[in-house]
């Protein structure tokens, strides 16, 4: 399909060291890397990928200044270019700058708002973010379910605020047993705090049963906590 021979025509492109769009050799140094975005945007006027990727050049200072107000023009701009399957990265970021105020006076409302454009589109990192706000304002149930739905996509956060849902009852029926297993799914894909959490987690349900005698890590789960706690 048409499809099919544009991604190979970009891994071919890839591999080569050259731009899948007009085949010239890709710029070594981040002042180079800058300028060949710059170009894009310059040159394709319409492509979110371009803007984006602008955009976070500008957030980060890599081949440029730091710069978040350019930063978040550039995330509007692609915010609000076509399909949101296309520019959902960049809606995510635009409602970090409302947010935190990067570029641009905070607004709890309008980060909701693209939030929400991003975590429609499947984005998981966005149902992180939302269920957080969520979860400040009181509306644990909200909360739950989006990070209900970050943590099955795989999110390490989303799984480890999960793990917290259940085992505080957070918007949810209190379950130690699946607070275990979310903080061990987000151990396993390197949250921290889900770790120590995890750790605690074993520690806890042993004390709450006989000694030894808990199916969950082998005989003793003392050498798997401590294994958690030290990572």
């Amino acid at each position: 399909t048409d499809l099919e021979d544009l991604e190979e025509d970009f891994k071919r492109a890839i591999v080569a060291l050259k731009c899948p769009l007009c085949r010239s050799e890709l710029p070594l140094t981040e002042e180079d890397r800058f300028r060949c975005v710059e170009n894009n945007v310059q040159n394709h006027e319409d492509w979110a990928w371009a803007h984006y990727k602008l955009g976070c050049y500008h957030d980060q200072g890599i081949g440029c200044l730091l710069d978040p107000k350019q930063a978040f023009i550039y995330f509007e701009k692609a915010a609000n270019m076509g399909d949101i399957s296309e520019t959902l990265v960049a809606s995510h970021e635009l409602g970090n700058c409302y947010i935190q105020g990067k570029g641009v006076d905070k607004s709890q409302a309008k980060a909701i708002h693209w939030y929400k454009q991003s975590a429609n589109a499947g984005f998981a990192l966005s149902h992180f973010s939302l269920g957080q706000i969520y979860h400040s304002q009181g509306k644990f149930t909200d909360a739950f379910r989006l990070f209900e739905l970050g943590a099955n996509q795989g999110q390490n956060e989303s799984q480890c605020s999960l793990a917290y849902c259940y085992e505080h009852g957070v918007g949810v029926q209190p379950s130690l047993q699946k607070s275990i297993f979310w903080n061990k799914q987000a151990a396993n894909n390197g949250n921290q705090l889900a770790m120590a959490n995890y750790a605690a987690n074993i520690l806890q349900i042993t004390a709450m049963q006989n000694a030894g005698k808990v199916d969950l890590v082998g005989k003793s789960v003392i050498p798997e906590a401590l294994y958690w706690a030290r990572k």
